[in-house]
């Protein structure tokens, strides 16, 4: 009888162990949050309010990506405008980067092209496997690009 509790037992912390995540230095656990490859945009809310779609294109090698930074899930008054494009196969060395504005009659509102590095998200901290590879981009007033 004795046995059996203690396999019990021993059997209920696995799974416990397991539900919550693995342990990833040995003595903190590993969730299994996602953590996707991507780079997310911020726009000036000077720049913002005269845009009403965008998109980003991401370079390198031969390889290039097309995308539309989704905006994050807030109110359209909330400014600056946040956004983010995924890029799954997204490398973690230099990119190439081109974001583009458009207003309502597709006119150019901004238009700038840099190069930025993504790095290794370690949502859970670095004892844990890295996640997807990301970078920031943000959009000054004046329309400045700060990479991140």
């Amino acid at each position: 009888m004795r046995r059996t509790v203690v396999r019990v037992l021993a059997v209920t912390a696995l799974a416990a162990q397991t539900a919550c995540g693995i342990l990833g230095d040995g003595t903190r656990p590993c969730t299994m949050i996602y953590s996707p490859a991507g780079i997310s945009v911020e726009v000036a809310p000077e720049l913002s309010a005269g845009a009403t779609a965008s998109s980003l294109t991401v370079c390198w090698d031969a390889v290039c990506r097309r995308g539309v930074p989704r905006p994050r899930e807030l109110a359209p008054q909330v400014r600056p405008w946040p956004g983010f494009t995924a890029v799954d196969d997204l490398p973690g060395r230099p990119v190439r980067v081109t974001l583009r504005l458009t207003d309502a009659e597709g006119g150019t509102v901004l238009e700038r092209r840099t190069t930025l590095t993504p790095r290794a998200t370690y949502a859970n901290g670095r004892h844990c496997a890295p996640g997807g590879p990301q970078a920031h981009l943000a959009v000054t007033a004046d329309g400045a690009l700060i990479t991140g």
